[in-house]
């Protein structure tokens, strides 16, 4: 699932739509944004669109004007995130985010866990959002930009071109070598 990082002007206000990242919902506040729950999106002053944009870039790597190098990025938690939060972020990606204590984990949009699961915890009173240690998981789109931000809690497994389709490629190789093998058993019988 592609994520939309799009603005778009009407009169003297500008429209941003991005994933959720809380810390661009802080950045945009301090630019004085609002949220427009009616168009689902954020609403700025037409003349903070350039310092929007600088924002869209510090949180994820990217913004609706200038296309990114984008990855597809495996990451092994090897200790629990600690962030103590209803959200845990990483690249500027939403991995996951909690409701409540005992609400467990929800997965972010393009974040796939391979081995373990989000989790929750806390008190009623300060919920947090986590990820277990030995937990493995997928992000689809990542910035290569982004790729240097990584936590003491993570480490990345492996990252490739997001363009690419590895199942594509697995299936292609399978292929592949079940007519290598064949060619040498024609080559075998030629030769005998």
């Amino acid at each position: 699932m592609a994520a939309t990082f799009e603005i778009t002007t009407e009169g003297n206000t500008a429209r941003i739509t991005t994933p959720y990242n809380p810390a661009f919902v802080d950045r945009i506040k301090r630019l004085g944004g609002r949220w427009d729950s009616v168009h689902r999106v954020w609403a700025v002053s037409l003349d903070r669109i350039e310092e929007t944009r600088a924002a869209m870039r510090a949180i994820y790597g990217r913004d609706d004007v200038e296309s990114a190098d984008l990855q597809t990025v495996t990451v092994r938690a090897v200790k629990d995130s600690n962030d103590y939060e209803l959200t845990v972020s990483l690249f500027g990606v939403s991995l996951a985010r909690a409701k409540g204590r005992d609400s467990g984990g929800y997965p972010g949009d393009g974040v796939h866990f391979l081995e373990g699961f989000p989790k929750s915890g806390g008190s009623r009173n300060n919920p947090y959002c986590y990820i277990p240690a030995g937990a493995v998981f997928k992000i689809d789109e990542v910035p290569a930009a982004k790729l240097s931000d990584v936590p003491s809690w993570a480490e990345i497994i492996s990252a490739c071109p997001a363009s690419v389709d590895l199942d594509a490629l697995r299936q292609e190789r399978e292929k592949l070598a079940a007519r290598i093998a064949e060619i040498d058993a024609i080559l075998t019988q030629a030769n005998a």
